[in-house]
């Protein structure tokens, strides 16, 4: 069985879930196949071929346009990015689209930023990655009890374009009352190392760090359409104290610097978990190597149960079958915040994890 950086076994329960509770991530290595990673890979050419941005740009009855996506501070918030929940889109990196010739400045595969959000309901080849019983397991060992997936997306990170991604936590953006319980599972396409931009985390920070700032939807009040905005307060106890700006905390922004965060390579095949409220980050990638990683996040709406005691085997069995066959019956414990910039729509609800397996014969885990 694999070891991760701690030493330990990767795959069992009780290890993935101590290392995630004290880490607030975990790198689980030879996770999966490489036959599997590169189905997907290939499966990601197709979509790049199928993208034609001119295609998009002739049609005056699509809603579509050619989108930037930027993960720093500027990123913008357009109809395309905001109905995203319930499509396949594609998002360029910065100064990629010429806006006056429409083409492309550099190849079609090097302007690509992501593509995303519902690649794990929409595309057959990922979708049955995404719901194979590897994911389920690592999903109950940190004990998400009824989990839906939100959103999914690959990213491109290519050579010497892909930008730096700053300092966040994904709640900031995927929030949960009365508490956030997302959980992100990030898996290189490619070996992600430190020259093209690995992931970079703070260890413990989900328990460190409250989260102070969330990215919200609201009515432009000149022109009524919806936009999104950074609000301020301490959203770890449900957002009290909201304000507009940041808080200047000298403290808070010590625990940021640099030097505190631990870089985590992780090869192809190997996936890592992460907190929704730990704070990551990840450098420029300045190889000449894409680091391709697909991602997709999963929110715990969980279920209200009596209190059971842990030695109850009886009752510890009937919450094991519950988070198996939860119906739509069931009270959920948390909701999916109104105010996050990603929301299902009357033809699309988020799909739950444990209830769309798919068979998978070469699925030992």
């Amino acid at each position: 069985m694999s070891k991760n950086l701690n030493g330990e076994n990767d795959f069992d329960p009780d290890t993935i879930s101590t290392l995630f509770n004290r880490n607030g991530y975990v790198l689980l290595e030879n996770f999966l196949p490489i036959s599997m990673i590169d189905e997907l890979l290939i499966e990601t050419k197709n979509l790049v071929e199928q993208y034609d941005p001119q295609q998009t740009l002739n049609n005056e009855e699509n809603e579509e346009e050619v989108t930037v996506f930027n993960a720093g501070k500027k990123q913008s918030a357009n109809e395309y990015f905001l109905s995203s929940s319930d499509k396949i889109r594609y998002f360029l990196e910065q100064d990629a689209w010429d806006e006056q010739n429409h083409c492309f400045r550099v190849s079609k595969i090097n302007s690509l930023n992501k593509i995303g959000h519902a690649l794990h309901w929409l595309n057959p080849v990922f979708k049955q990655f995404t719901f194979q019983k590897r994911f389920q397991m690592i999903a109950r060992s940190i004990g998400l009890e009824d989990p839906l997936i939100v959103q999914s997306m690959v990213i491109f990170k290519n050579p010497y374009i892909g930008a730096e991604v700053p300092e966040h936590q994904d709640a900031t953006f995927l929030y949960s009352t009365p508490e956030p319980r997302v959980v992100g599972i990030w898996i290189p396409l490619e070996d992600a190392t430190e020259t093209n931009g690995c992931l970079q985390f703070i260890p413990g920070s989900h328990r460190t760090h409250p989260l102070r700032k969330r990215w919200i939807r609201h009515h432009d009040p000149i022109d009524g359409r919806i936009q999104m905005k950074d609000q301020y307060g301490d959203w770890s106890n449900g957002g009290q104290e909201k304000t507009e700006h940041e808080i200047n905390n000298d403290e808070e922004k010590n625990k940021l610097n640099k030097s505190n965060f631990v870089s985590v390579p992780a090869p192809k095949g190997s996936c890592i978990l992460i907190d929704g409220l730990v704070v990551h980050r990840s450098d420029p990638n300045l190889s000449n190597k894409a680091r391709p990683a697909y991602t997709f996040h999963i929110f715990d709406q969980g279920y209200l149960h009596d209190d059971v005691d842990d030695d109850d085997d009886d009752k510890q069995k009937i919450l094991e079958h519950q988070s198996t066959t939860t119906t739509t019956k069931s009270k959920p414990k948390r909701q999916w915040d109104s105010l996050n910039w990603l929301q299902p729509t009357d033809q699309y609800s988020f799909p739950r994890l444990y209830c769309n397996d798919f068979d998978d014969d070469d699925d030992d885990v």
